[in-house]
């Protein structure tokens, strides 16, 4: 073969060389491509993970501080009062002042007021109370002339079990002077105490609690039922300790021990 026979096969090679560079070229750079975009999706979407993350934590401590100031909130005695003032407290909370007599025109009541002037949470056992006033305590608020209907409401551990002990030897004093006059009035036969309970109470608080015994019972106007009890031990001082138990019981509205004709 001729030296320009070559010359032809030698351009030809070169140019399938440089054609096979260019096509190898091309599908490095395309695979490159390809394998970048597969990888993006990815990269997202660990990124959205972490914003959703940090978005969760973010709103539990907000739901922590929610909590926490609720609580606080709730633990706070607010201010109020019932007299010319008027400052009324929240559903759920009775204002601990009592205004006997009713406030003057001047702004001073006839008689002197009592209470802390302090939204208290309303009750009927210790369990219903927050942390800070966790001793439910049963109280007559007086406003104008005429004594309220008893209230329970919560008060702090120190106060409410003092109260407690107070209300208690009050109590036992009291009905001790109104025995001892109904003995002296020869009406010490047919002893028995008067319960007012609440309509969506039994009576087996009374006999299985304190172990009384059902005389009778009626219904007031107001829907509770009056019970008439007598305790199975009834000496003196079991009968005024049992009348006294009953009246602190924040479960019952109102308790009268009674002789026939006499009540104290």
């Amino acid at each position: 073969m001729s030296q320009k026979g070559f010359i032809p096969i030698i351009f030809i090679l070169v140019i399938l060389l440089l054609s096979g560079g260019i096509i190898g070229s091309s599908f490095y750079i395309k695979s490159r491509s390809t394998s970048t975009t597969k990888l993006t999706p990815v990269l997202v979407s660990s990124k959205d993970q972490l914003n959703t993350k940090r978005d969760t934590q973010a709103s539990d401590s907000s739901v922590i501080k929610l909590n926490a100031n609720q609580e606080n909130q709730a633990n706070e005695l607010l201010p109020c009062s019932n007299g010319l003032d008027n400052i009324k407290c929240s559903e759920g909370y009775t204002c601990y002042h009592s205004v006997p007599g009713g406030p003057a025109p001047l702004g001073t009541p006839p008689e002197p007021t009592s209470g802390d002037k302090k939204c208290h949470k309303n009750c009927i056992f210790d369990k219903d109370c927050p942390s800070n006033t966790p001793i439910c305590v049963k109280k007559t608020i007086q406003i104008g002339d005429v004594s309220g209907p008893n209230k329970n409401i919560c008060f702090s551990k120190d106060d409410g079990l003092k109260d407690r002990e107070e209300q208690y030897h009050d109590c036992l004093s009291s009905k001790e002077a109104g025995y001892d006059q109904a003995v002296a009035n020869g009406k010490n036969s047919d002893q028995e105490i008067i319960v007012s309970l609440p309509a969506k109470y039994h009576s087996e608080l009374l006999t299985k609690e304190f172990g009384l015994n059902i005389l009778g019972e009626t219904k007031d106007i107001y829907g509770s039922i009056l019970y008439s009890v007598i305790p199975l031990d009834k000496s003196k001082e079991n009968f005024l300790k049992v009348a006294c138990q009953l009246d602190l019981d924040t479960r019952i509205n109102n308790v009268t021990a009674v002789y026939k004709g006499e009540p104290f």
